[in-house]
């Protein structure tokens, strides 16, 4: 997957490629515009959101030319841009998310889980309802795995897949204590 950050600050780019070369499945690139050949190359633009509300009309007019597109922005403006963000082909990710917060938004785009943000009601398929159960319980990767019967690597991989619908629902679960908080919402735990 082809992914182009298009924006002014060279070290949210830095952190980007830095992140997305860690992850080892994407190409990347920094450009300071949108032009013809981005919007024909690359399969996710991701936006600097940053302090401007124009970014909307310009992330709507990517989307409506077939490329997906992540506007990244502060909770100040992210308000004026909830309409974009409810448009096929258009994610909001806030900057606090940060560049992993990226790249697991851009795994669920790849694995064809995102969807734009929704209210805070959070729908797991019934394996991720158990992977968080176990993991909130107190279970290493490796115990969820042997219970389960799947591997460790698919372990971490539902768990990326239900931190990121957390985060797109506005409750984030960066760390086991919030994915325990989370289960405990969710009554996924007595």
């Amino acid at each position: 997957m082809r992914i182009a950050y298009v924006g002014q600050n060279p070290w949210v780019s830095a952190a980007i490629a830095h992140c997305l070369e860690r992850a080892e499945l994407w190409e990347f690139a920094h450009r300071t515009a949108v032009d013809a050949e981005l919007r024909s190359t690359a399969d996710v633009i991701v936006l600097d959101g940053g302090e401007q509300v124009e970014v909307a009309h310009l992330a709507a007019e990517i989307a409506a030319d077939g490329c997906r597109v992540v506007v990244i922005a502060p909770a100040a403006v992210r308000s004026h841009m909830r309409a974009v963000g409810d448009l096929p082909g258009v994610d909001l990710l806030d900057r606090n998310a940060g560049p992993d917060g990226l790249v697991e938004l851009l795994l669920a785009l790849q694995l064809g889980d995102a969807t734009a943000p929704v209210a805070a009601e959070v729908r797991l398929s019934e394996q991720e309802r158990r992977v968080l159960a176990l993991t909130a319980g107190g279970a290493t990767a490796a115990q969820v795995a042997e219970q389960l019967g799947i591997t460790s690597g698919t372990v971490a991989a539902y768990l990326r897949r239900i931190r990121v619908k957390y985060r797109m629902a506005g409750r984030p679960a960066r760390q086991k204590i919030d994915l325990y908080h989370r289960a405990l919402e969710d009554g996924l735990l007595a």
